[in-house]
Parts: C-alpha cells; structure tokens; sequence
C-alpha cells in the first residue's frame, strides 16, 4: 500500500455481506439525511442529529408553550434551562441531495490513533470493510459518474464541533462525540428532473473499484489495526 499523501486520505467502507459484494462492483449507496435520522430513532445505524442549523445555550432562549386558543389558554412561558442545556434548531432537508458515508484515516490520523486500532463501535456499521488504496483515482471515478448523471457532487472529511460551537451548520458539521468515526462525507445532488430525487435511496454506479481497493473483516481494525513500516 502507498504511503499517503497531503491530500489523500485511505478510505474505509463497513459493510454488511449482503451489500459488500455491490460496493466492490462500484454501486455505491447514497441515502437521503432524513434516512440517517429515522434509522437514529428506529435504534439503528444513523445519526439523529443530521442536518441541525445550530445549537443554542437554553440561557439564551426562552420556551414559549400554546395548549389552545390564546384566549382560553395563554401562552406559558418555560424556562428552558430546566428542561435541557442545549437546544437543537434543524433546517429543511434539501430532497434532491443524498449522503454517501466512509471512514476516511488521514496520514496526520495514524500519530493521534491509540494503539493505532478503530474504535469497537465500527462492529455496528458491518462486519466486512472495503479499502480504497488510491484515493484520487477513486475521487476522478465518482465525480465522471456524478457529471454523466448532471448532477453536482461535494466532498470532505467531517469537520467535528463541540454543542456550544455549533452556529451555521453544513452536512460535513457534526458533534465531536462522533468524531471517532473519522467520517468522509459525499454529497450527491441530483437535477430536478431526475425522477429519482423522490426516491430514500440513490445508487451512483462509479464501475467496478476491485483495481482499486482490498476488503477485510472489520474485527481485525477493531482488534488488530494499523501497522506502518517506513520503507
């Protein structure tokens, strides 16, 4: 495997046996934020917490409540700090945009890594990992397959903010709880004249990826991780 450079990142997608064999023929899932907040709240795999605009500090704002008509139920005013420290305000979530997610370790990563091995909690995400050992012929094939389809394609390692940092938010936001993920996010936004754009899910068919990656179990990740050797 080559050394990484400034730019690059190795990328890592967890999967599951029944879409492993899919990804390595280079159709890639993309699935819409309101997906990644439904699996959330069902218990599984996803993040409740996507597509949140901002986080306010509950001493900055007040909670107003209205029970019925005004005039035969006044507004009751709460003091939120009592209910919670934070209070979340999400944005609509753009229909024709949809999320592709994978692990991507950067060289600066492989120093701070303890023990240099990933976090337990990638035995959620799947039992089997893909990894893209030539990132910028990986990044060249997904955006040719983005620009057939006319639609325009964002990419970039998640930046990770603490609760009471988080004002203005974009898709590559998210809490620093979840920064053990090292998530590498693309966007994918699809033409308005795409029927697809109504769909939860959207694969993007980039070719096979087979010349470009090795596959694993992601146990040895887990137990095993990362060896570098300077040659």
């Amino acid at each position: 495997m080559k050394l990484l450079e400034e730019s690059e990142y190795l990328l890592l997608k967890f999967t599951t046996d029944e879409y492993f064999q899919g990804i390595t023929d280079g159709k890639l899932f993309f699935s819409k934020a309101s997906e990644f907040i439904t699996h959330a709240t069902q218990g599984i795999q996803g993040d409740k917490n996507e597509f949140i605009n901002m986080y306010l500090s509950t001493k900055e704002c007040k909670v107003e409540l209205l029970l019925g008509p005004e005039k035969d139920n006044p507004i009751h005013k709460l003091d939120a700090s009592k209910i919670a420290k934070y209070m979340s305000i999400r944005g609509g979530q753009d229909n024709h945009k949809f999320i592709f997610c994978c692990t991507g370790i950067h060289y600066r990563d492989l120093d701070t890594m303890r023990d240099m091995k990933l976090d337990q909690r990638f035995r959620e995400f799947g039992n089997r990992v893909i990894v893209v050992n030539d990132f910028k012929q990986f990044i060249d094939r997904i955006t040719k397959a983005a620009n057939n389809i006319g639609a325009e394609l964002e990419h970039r390692r998640v930046e990770y903010k603490k609760s009471e940092t988080l004002v203005g938010l974009t898709p590559f936001n998210k809490l620093d709880e979840f920064s053990w993920q090292y998530e590498y996010r693309f966007i994918l936004e699809l033409p308005e004249y795409n029927p697809q754009i109504k769909d939860k899910t959207f694969i993007l068919d980039i070719g096979g990826i087979s010349d470009i990656c090795t596959s694993g179990y992601t146990y040895g990740l887990t137990e095993y991780g990362f060896k570098i050797k300077q040659v």
